[in-house]
Parts: structure tokens; C-alpha cells; sequence
């Protein structure tokens, strides 16, 4: 959803939890393949075909 352009207050309404909960898990996913921005989050979800 946040490779679709919609925020993480808009994720987080549509699956029913936190924003702060679709933040960790997005910053989580950064630091675990060591990406240094939101930018190169999506350039992975793309390559990786998860987008």
C-alpha cells in the first residue's frame, strides 16, 4: 500500500491498526535490508516484485 503512494495513516485505517504499528514494521523492514530511505524502499518492493 505504501508503494501505491498511500500514507501510513491511510495503511493503517484500511488494515484496522496503528499508524505508529505500519511505521515499525516499515522502519524495521528498512534497517533489516539496510535501505536508508523511503525512496529505496520502494526501488526493493518494485525489483523484488512485492509492489
Amino acid at each position: 500500500m505504501l508503494a501505491a503512494g498511500r500514507s501510513m495513516k491511510e495503511v493503517a485505517f484500511a488494515l484496522q491498526i496503528k499508524p505508529r504499528t505500519v511505521a515499525y514494521h516499515k522502519y524495521r523492514m528498512m534497517d533489516d535490508f539496510n535501505l536508508g530511505s523511503n525512496a529505496a524502499l520502494l526501488r526493493f518492493a518494485l525489483r523484488e516484485q512485492v509492489a
